[in-house]
């Protein structure tokens, strides 16, 4: 390297050190002079995301659509949308959107993580409405989840919606509302009529004709029918329920927790994990390096759910969709495979978050020109865009 680049290959490698200090501090060095060699001598790759990109329909705004309200993680069964008088089948990847009624059938189950990072679980036999959402980075004031759940059972977990306008984010059945703060949360319907809702994380508040009630964390309220008071209980939390389980985690060194997670990939549901590593963003003691021992933990103990839990990663972490990559390598996944997955999972990536994960995936052992073949494939496949 000349003594001209030298200067701006350490600048590179400082700059990364501050922007992913979980990084291993061996690799930055190598990193810095792959970005560096990337961005200098790498016009081919530039000139082939330049070439396969979608030219904007006339008149388009340049922002991804506001209706897309978020994007399946996983798909167990037969689940359906319907937008007016149609419907549609909704798979793994498949978007929703704003004025959607999205149910999942009698043995179905779904988990979809929206747009401002918030996730909702549905269990089987469970109709949700995407009645409000509006999430815009640089406009908090704007922001706005309205969610209605028609039968059945529904997790939500809250997202930046929630940390920018506390006011923002609703749940409503036909006989509640639910105000949510920086909440997991669980409304439950019975074959008697009556609802429950449960603050496992976060607190807030259930209001119908008859009045409001405050919910603390840990606590339930039970409603009869909208022109009865809620009523607050304490309702025991099932010790292999997701949020016993994330505590658990939190609670152990990273290693101990890594090993757990691995432990627990092979006896608890595939749904159930996929709220699990939603859990984790929920808890404020989980930090991100935790967070991906316990995500490559879980790899290691399920590799088949691996796909959908490196896509649920991605969706709530982007901003550290290269040290995903890293993690899964080292779970023992093929890593043109696992590039593959990470950038498909990419939601309108910029160029740079590309070109880190490509690079990430050069220091684990492909070529760049194997790299950027899975690229390019993606891209012709509409994809990574």
């Amino acid at each position: 390297m000349s003594v001209m680049r030298q200067p701006m290959h350490r600048l590179l490698a400082a700059t990364l050190s501050f922007t992913f200090p979980e990084m291993r501090l061996p690799a930055l060095a190598a990193f810095g002079s792959l970005l560096f060699t990337l961005v200098l001598f790498s016009p081919s790759l530039a000139l082939a995301q330049a070439a396969t990109a979608p030219a904007p329909a006339p008149g388009a705004a340049s922002d991804p659509s506001k209706d897309n309200a978020g994007r399946a993680v996983f798909v167990r069964g037969l689940v359906s949308a319907k937008a007016g008088a149609l419907q549609r089948a909704v798979n793994a990847r498949d978007p929703i959107f704003r004025q959607d009624t999205v149910e999942a059938g009698a043995k179905a189950s779904a988990r979809f993580v929206m747009r401002d990072k918030s996730m909702l679980a549905l269990q089987p036999g469970t109709t949700i409405s995407i009645a409000e959402y509006n999430f815009e980075t640089g406009n908090p004031g704007a922001d706005r989840m309205v969610t209605g759940v028609v039968k059945g059972s529904l997790r939500a977990l809250t997202g930046l919606v929630d940390k920018r306008n506390k006011e923002a984010v609703l749940l409503k059945t036909q006989i509640a509302t639910i105000g949510v703060r920086g909440t997991a949360i669980r409304v439950e319907f019975f074959a008697d009529g009556h609802q429950e809702i449960t603050f496992d994380i976060g607190k807030g508040y259930v209001e119908n004709l008859a009045g409001r009630v405050d919910v603390e964390e840990g606590f339930s309220a039970r409603v009869i029918d909208a022109n009865t008071l809620p009523e607050l209980f304490k309702k025991p939390l099932d010790p292999n329920d997701p949020v016993a389980l994330a505590r658990r985690l939190a609670g152990m060194s990273a290693e101990d927790a890594e090993e757990e997670a691995r432990r627990l990939a092979g006896l608890v549901a595939d749904d159930e994990l996929i709220v699990l590593l939603g859990m984790l963003d929920q808890l404020p003691e989980i930090e991100q390096e935790e967070m991906l021992g316990i995500l490559e933990g879980l790899m290691r103990g399920n590799p088949d759910l691996a796909p959908a839990l490196i896509l649920t990663a991605v969706r709530l972490h982007q901003e550290v969709a290269a040290l995903i990559l890293e993690r899964a390598v080292e779970a023992g996944l093929e890593v043109s495979l696992v590039l593959h997955e990470v950038l498909r999972a990419l939601e309108t990536p910029t160029k740079t978050e590309i070109d880190l994960v490509l690079i990430q995936a050069v220091q684990e052992g492909i070529s760049m020109e194997g790299a950027q073949a899975v690229l390019q494939q993606l891209r012709d496949a509409g994809l990574c865009d």
